[in-house]
């Protein structure tokens, strides 16, 4: 809780980390059937609602089908 120390129990890596760029995820778009996208707070304090619509519209127009999912916390964030 607020307030309270943190004890990390371990210095062992959980889950699994792969780092890619720019270049190969939009040859990763590309070559989708379908896509979905989670817009989260980080997509609206970039206000990336633009260039969305516009990536949206390009992968459209290719035939790929976009879904835009429900974040699991929109709204609940302070502020």
């Amino acid at each position: 809780g607020f307030g309270q120390e943190i004890i990390i129990s371990s210095d062992e890596e959980q889950g699994e980390h792969r780092e890619t760029t720019a270049e190969e995820v939009a040859e990763m778009l590309k070559n989708s059937k379908s896509v979905i996208i989670t817009p989260g707070y980080g997509m609206a304090v970039a206000q990336a609602q633009y260039p969305v619509h516009e990536i949206t519209d390009a992968l459209r127009s290719q035939g790929i089908e976009v879904r835009f999912g429900i974040h699991p916390v929109a709204g609940r964030l302070p502020g």
